[in-house]
């Protein structure tokens, strides 16, 4: 449902299925003024526990180790030009009271793929929800400011509790009353985007370069080629940041804001040597988690502002430190994280991997790609589901005209052989949900927890001959690591043969492979099981497609079936809003791993499918 507010402001309820009793809305030339009203919490009893279910809600909570209670939430959007001065969220006068006869359900712990979750045990769950209110305030709100359908906005997440427990007793709110005041500009000023692509390359790079860069505006794509050395010198801004990674981002802030540019593709990976050093620079953040201490994260380079439209540092107590969680304390950096730019990485190593991935892109943007997806999944978690099949299928809701080839876990041996058949001369997409590392990916047998199928490993790359490119969605942890080298081998567990990541490997490999990569430099969050409706969409699936890894790769699916954007960067930035629209707030140091080390290493402006 959409809410045109005249002049000034576009609001979409996100989460759909409210009773049309429970919102009303009041609008100003300055803001809005939400009543919200929630019906009296229901307890039902369902298999020795208690359920509370609320028809005006869209979610529930699901915090590890912490009740389940029902929530709503709800997204605005506003130009980007808004002003967002002041939101104000005051529940019920009277706060009333439920005793339960019994203690809610608790959340599991959550863990990433490979590592199973453990239950909390009964001790765990008493101390808990002895201890104190939960949540632990009635809202939670956040300003961001990114691409809403590729236009610039301010982006207003809401979100309200209308329960919170302690002990055995529920609190509960009948209504909330919301108030957002905004500036009084009448007629704001949209920044248009236009089709340009910005490349940042070194020196040594530029000449190799240059057939792409006429390729790409033979396509109608506006194409600025920057070297690293023109950026460090100042050639065409003045020089600002306090590294070479923080000049970077500012100088595409000032292009994005001079020349209006809506991809960037940065041009350049690790150096050979010992001592890691990179031909385009990266950034390394600190979101500790799974004994994760940092990990690298381009998506700092796509979120340029934050809502007040200041420089988005992601540093904000300037320690250089940056996205800091420490092991023991709390978050240190309140930041953005939604995308202005539609960024992707070529993270090539030599001027011969260069050549291979200019000549492929090249291909493939002259031909047509056949409407098809391969589907690779098996048993990942031993709660109930085949969780790898599971979101494989989902998939297909997305892309109702493709034909689709599956290697499951449930029907045949997980193996590089299997894989090549199904994929044949090629495909349009190749989506494999499992367990990963930076050189292997692989999952299970239904239930064969103990053995680890075949799956796919560095090794097995080279031997893939397939003539069309399939864009790779590969979940699983480190898949799209591009760090490792034979001196640099973290989370290999055990493999000896590192040169490069699976994930760049498979996008880079000579006469077959991908043409480019979805995956991640950390360790994502994984949701097997079923607790609820999880992201709030009304309709109740297993929680592997509702959050967590499988969620965000199905989202780049959806982009691009159901939303219809054609371009692969333009799915990057709807699977990554779309997950931050549901899972940014309350941070949790899991989500921000899932999506700040959410990558894609290809060209952000390449056309899916190609132009004929």
């Amino acid at each position: 449902m959409k809410f045109i507010i005249p002049g000034f402001v576009i609001l979409m309820i996100l989460i759909s299925g409210l009773g049309a009793s429970s919102l009303s809305i009041q609008e100003t030339m300055t803001g809005s003024h939400f009543t919200l009203s929630f019906s009296r919490p229901m307890i039902t009893s369902t298999d020795n526990t208690l359920e509370i279910e609320i028809p005006e809600a869209n979610a529930i909570t699901n915090t590890p180790n912490e009740p389940m209670v029902p929530l709503y939430q709800k997204t605005l959007y506003y130009p980007a030009d808004t002003i967002i001065q002041d939101v104000t969220i005051i529940p019920s006068q009277k706060i009333l009271q439920i005793d339960l006869t019994r203690s809610l359900p608790i959340a599991p712990t959550v863990s990433p793929p490979g590592i199973h979750l453990k239950p909390t045990d009964d001790a765990d769950t008493k101390k808990i929800s002895e201890t104190h209110l939960f949540p632990e305030k009635w809202y939670d709100y956040s300003i961001s400011r990114g691409l809403y359908k590729n236009t610039p906005s301010v982006i207003l997440t809401i979100i309200c509790y209308p329960v919170r427990v302690l002990e055995n007793t529920i609190y509960y709110s009948n209504d909330f009353t919301i108030n957002i005041q905004t500036n009084d500009q009448q007629t704001p000023q949209q920044q248009t985007i236009e089709e340009t692509l910005l490349i940042i390359a070194p020196v040594e790079f530029e000449e190799k370069l240059q057939p792409f860069v006429t390729h790409k505006e033979s396509k109608g794509i506006t194409t600025i080629l920057a070297t690293l050395e023109d950026i460090y010198d100042g050639s065409h801004f003045p020089v600002e940041g306090r590294d070479e990674a923080e000049k970077v981002k500012y100088f595409i802030k000032n292009a994005y804001d001079t020349w209006n540019i809506k991809y960037v593709l940065l041009v350049g990976g690790r150096k050979a040597g010992i001592t890691e050093s990179w031909y385009v620079p990266v950034r390394y953040v600190h979101v500790f988690w799974e004994d994760e201490t940092q990990f690298m994260s381009d998506l700092y380079f796509a979120d340029l502002y934050n809502a007040d439209n200041s420089f988005s540092t992601w540093d904000n107590d300037a320690n250089d430190v940056f996205s800091e969680w420490p092991e023991v304390g709390f978050f240190k950096d309140d930041i953005d994280l939604y995308p202005e730019v539609l960024l992707g990485r070529w993270p090539v190593r030599n001027m011969w991997e260069l050549d291979i991935i200019i000549k492929k892109t090249i291909e493939y943007e002259n031909m047509q790609t056949e409407k098809k997806i391969v589907l690779v999944g098996g048993d990942n978690f031993e709660e109930p589901g085949i969780e790898g099949e599971i979101v494989c299928d989902k998939s297909l809701e997305y892309l109702t005209d493709f034909t689709v080839a599956k290697v499951y876990a449930s029907e045949m041996d997980i193996t590089p052989e299997n894989m090549k058949a199904a994929l044949g001369d090629g495909a349009m997409f190749m989506h494999m949900h499992g367990h990963g590392s930076p050189v292997k990916w692989g999952t299970h047998t239904p239930d064969g927890f103990d053995e680890w199928m075949d799956g796919l490993y560095i090794t097995d790359v080279p031997w893939f001959f397939n003539d069309q490119y399939p864009i790779l969605i590969l979940g699983g942890c480190h898949t799209a690591m591009f760090n490792v080298s034979i001196f640099n081998r973290p989370w290999i567990y055990g493999y000896r043969l590192t040169p490069e990541g699976l994930g760049w490997m498979f996008a880079r490999k000579v006469g077959g492979g991908g043409i480019a990569t979805f995956g991640y430099t950390c360790f994502p969050v994984a949701s097997p099981g079923e607790y609820g409706d999880l992201n709030g969409d009304g309709i109740n699936e297993p929680d592997c497609v509702e959050s967590g890894y499988g969620f965000i790769q199905l989202q780049l699916l959806k982009g691009y079936g159901v939303e219809q954007y054609q371009y692969l960067g333009e799915c990057w930035n709807y699977a990554i809003s779309t997950y931050l629209d549901t899972y940014k707030i309350p941070y949790e140091r899991w989500h921000l791993h899932t999506t700040e080390g959410f990558a894609l290493l290809g060209d952000p402006s390449l056309k899916i499918g190609g132009y004929i």
